[in-house]
């Protein structure tokens, strides 16, 4: 969990500029208010979430912030998921970044893990696109191919997630209205998804 003094700049530096120091603000402001992702301990040939201080209510807790869900059972089931798709030293850090993303409930979760998965795919896929010295023209045709799927593929997941998160309403803003003699709405227009509305 991040805490205020962490966030304090140091004071042996140089004091930062005002246009940075208003920028350091808002990004202290974000990391506190932040919900805290679990962090892995391997314990043999597995790992497990690390006990919190706090104690099991916090790692609860953490799961919760991680997938979304209410059952621990579920949080494991996505977790263990998760955990399949990312390489050993960096699942952690992959931990973090699904927690940014910040899922309300096993949908967001799952679809947040999807992303994830997609994500590293896409980055993988034009790893070996943009360094594959030794890889022949179908090889690299292939996997610029690939890592062009998988990016439409992440962009059309950011849309599902942003039409789920506001439940398939859509909001019309009016910037600019000439009204002449006719009548005109004033305020925000919003539109039911699906029922007919």
């Amino acid at each position: 969990m991040t805490k205020k003094q962490d966030l304090q700049p140091d004071p042996e530096k140089r004091p930062m500029a005002p246009e940075h120091q208003k920028q350091w603000d808002a990004y202290a402001e974000k990391a506190l208010n932040a919900p805290t992702p679990p962090k892995l301990v391997k314990d043999g040939d597995s790992y497990q979430i690390n006990m919190p201080p706090e104690g099991l209510a916090m790692q609860l807790l953490q799961l919760h912030n991680l997938t979304g869900t209410v059952f621990p059972e579920a949080g494991t089931q996505l977790l263990n998921q998760i955990l399949d798709i990312t390489e050993d030293g960096r699942r952690n850090n992959a931990l973090a970044l699904v927690t940014e993303i910040q899922p309300k409930d096993p949908i967001e979760g799952m679809l947040a893990a999807q992303m994830l998965a997609v994500h590293n795919m896409a980055m993988k896929k034009a790893k070996t696109a943009i360094n594959g010295k030794d890889l022949n023209m179908k090889q690299a045709e292939h996997a610029n191919r690939s890592a062009m799927a998988a990016m439409r593929l992440f962009t059309a997941q950011v849309e599902a997630l942003a039409k789920w998160r506001s439940k398939g309403k859509q909001k019309i803003v009016v910037e600019y209205l000439d009204n002449r003699g006719g009548q005109a709405i004033l305020g925000d227009v919003t539109k039911g998804g699906g029922n007919g509305a």
